[in-house]
């Protein structure tokens, strides 16, 4: 999918991207430390989400500002969705393990 702004809209997605991403480190980080491990796995869905948008608004601004062919459109978010793929793959198993050692405290 070609995600394509008009104006100043895809430096807003960029403003809005750059903040849900620090936004989303920090509160992982800080949940973590509390042991909730039901607010910590809401949390680790909003890393995920701005992981997503961070694809959608290098889409974005390919389109936009490229003077590159298809081919490097492609490149680019094959690299990139691949990085992000693995970060949520790595994100589900430190899920899944964390949650098991989770559950040995609470029986």
């Amino acid at each position: 999918a070609v995600y394509s702004f008009p104006g100043y809209i895809i430096y807003l997605s960029a403003l809005y991207t750059f903040y849900t991403v620090i936004v989303a480190v920090i509160n992982v980080v800080k949940f973590h430390k509390t042991g909730n491990l039901i607010l910590s796995a809401n949390k680790i869905i909003n890393f995920v989400c701005a992981l997503m948008s961070i694809l959608a608004l290098q889409t974005a601004m390919i389109s936009r500002f490229s003077s590159h062919g298809d081919s490097y459109r492609q490149m680019m978010n094959t690299i990139t969705g691949v990085i992000v793929y693995v970060l949520v793959i790595m994100t589900a198993f430190y899920m899944i393990i964390h949650s098991k050692k989770g559950k040995k405290v609470y029986e």
